[in-house]
């Protein structure tokens, strides 16, 4: 994705050509940004089709907590952990198929869980926020079994973290950072077009992207030194504030009213996924050989539902979530075809609901497992995804 950038060069001599340079430019700016506001959304058939498909999920039994707010899996898909909002924790070691209750973690009154990550060697991060406050504290598993806390009172608070806790993000565009060989955290903050709440984190290999208010998204090729804004244009109406004198700076987020709450990419980082309130879905589509990408809005989701989690795996997408009181928790799913026109082989024309049982509120977690896929539902289960024998 490009960033348009108009800069004016240094001044001639006075006279006419300072006026015809000065023309050239404004006529260059205003075509570039009514022509990359950010990026477009491509006209392209995509929807989600009212029937129940051939995949269900059956809920996992050895499951015991009150409920859950975020559920991650480590690299390897081996060790897995979940948590409650107020810190009841459990693991697995065994790729989701078993989970055993691993105590409460000692957060202080008033913090909220929002996140969790898990490592290589099955340690958990938790992130904290508190409401209405930039108050943030970050919980991290020594390997005796202790919690390591640190805080930052007026960093933003956690509301995400990648899958092994390395990297979290926040209000206000807050990025925070691991560092291994110094044992503690770094605190940093996106550029100001960013500085937004965070609500979505996902990463593949150097590459990191976010998500969150505004319908911002943003990608960093560099583990974070440096952000582009990738942020898709989802209706004409919406456009920078700017003054007619001033000359555009698309590194700027047009601000509207939608958030992102979910981020999923593919593991070679040229498939992303994108959820939301009011029913958006969004696919980005990238060839990196023409340097083309390409956003596609999935249609056909009820606008009264928000999209919490999102997975792309190298055979199927998924997308969870539920209505807006978390009741009615639903996942819809579009088969990945290998031989599809899309680029890269990319689909994501073709959705349709997956089975899940009765009374299931919203979907928190999509997960890939070393056995398969899970996801986790607000209300304290798990599900594994099974072929629907219904």
């Amino acid at each position: 994705a490009r960033i348009w950038r108009i800069e004016i060069g240094q001044r001639t001599k006075k006279g006419l050509s300072i006026l015809i340079t000065v023309i050239l430019l404004v006529v260059a700016a205003k075509a570039i940004f009514f022509s990359k506001k950010v990026e477009p959304i491509k006209n392209k058939p995509a929807k989600v089709i009212n029937r129940i498909g051939d995949s269900a999920w059956a809920k996992i039994s050895s499951v015991a907590i009150s409920d859950i707010v975020a559920m991650n899996f480590d690299d390897s898909g081996q060790y897995g952990a979940a948590i409650s909002l107020e810190g009841a924790l459990i693991k697995s070691t065994d790729g989701g198929e078993n989970w055993n209750s691993s105590g409460v973690i000692p957060i202080n009154p008033g913090e909220l869980v929002n996140a969790i990550g898990i490592s290589s060697n099955g340690r958990v991060t938790v992130g904290t926020s508190v409401d209405d406050s930039s108050y943030t504290a970050i919980y991290r598993e020594s390997s005796n079994g202790k919690w390591q806390r640190t805080v930052c009172k007026d960093c933003g608070g956690i509301l995400a973290t990648d899958s092994d806790g390395d990297v979290a993000v926040g209000g206000g565009g807050l990025i925070s950072t691991f560092d291994n060989q110094l044992n503690k955290w770094q605190f940093n903050y996106l550029p100001d077009w960013a500085a937004f709440s965070l609500y979505g984190i996902t990463r593949s290999e150097n590459k990191l992207w976010v998500t969150g208010e505004n319908a911002l998204v943003a990608v960093s090729n560099d583990n974070g030194k440096s952000w582009q804004n990738i942020t898709p244009t989802l209706s004409p109406n919406i456009t920078p504030n700017l003054s007619p004198n001033i000359t555009p700076n698309l590194s700027q987020s047009p601000k509207t009213n939608l958030s992102f709450y979910s981020i999923a990419s593919s593991k070679t980082g040229d498939k992303l996924l994108v959820g939301g309130v009011n029913g958006q879905l969004l696919i980005r589509e990238s060839n990196i050989e023409s340097n083309n990408n390409n956003w596609i809005e999935v249609k056909g989701l009820d606008k009264g539902v928000m999209l919490s989690s999102v997975l792309v795996t190298d055979k199927v997408l998924l997308a969870g979530g539920g209505k807006l009181s978390g009741v009615d928790g639903f996942i819809v799913s579009s088969v990945i075809s290998s031989t599809s026109s899309d680029i890269d082989g990319f689909d994501g024309e073709a959705w349709q609901y997956d089975r899940l049982p009765k009374g299931v509120t919203s979907i928190v977690a999509l997960k890939l497992s070393s056995t398969g896929l899970l996801a986790a539902s607000s209300d304290g289960n798990i599900f594994r995804r099974v072929k629907n024998k219904f």
